[in-house]
């Protein structure tokens, strides 16, 4: 199926929140995709959006943060 966002955490087992942004990228490239992290440093947040994040949470966030990172995701993406 088709999604319009997906959110991901930069710690996944086995994987990680990195490769399912490349996999999201790939396969939908019109799927937005939020990275969240605990410990986001400046090189990973380069990274992740090098490689076309929609956005990044820092955890932990609030509710509100994450319903405001979710709407601008998606009005970028026009959906």
């Amino acid at each position: 199926g088709r999604f319009d966002l997906v959110l991901t955490d930069h710690v996944l087992l086995p994987s990680n929140g990195q490769s399912v942004l490349e996999t999201v990228r790939s396969r939908w490239p019109q799927t937005g995709v939020v990275v969240m992290s605990g410990n986001p440093n400046k090189g990973y947040l380069e990274s992740v959006y090098a490689q076309g994040a929609s956005d990044f949470l820092e955890k932990p966030f609030l509710p509100d943060k994450l319903l405001a990172v979710v709407r601008r995701s998606l009005k970028a993406r026009g959906t």
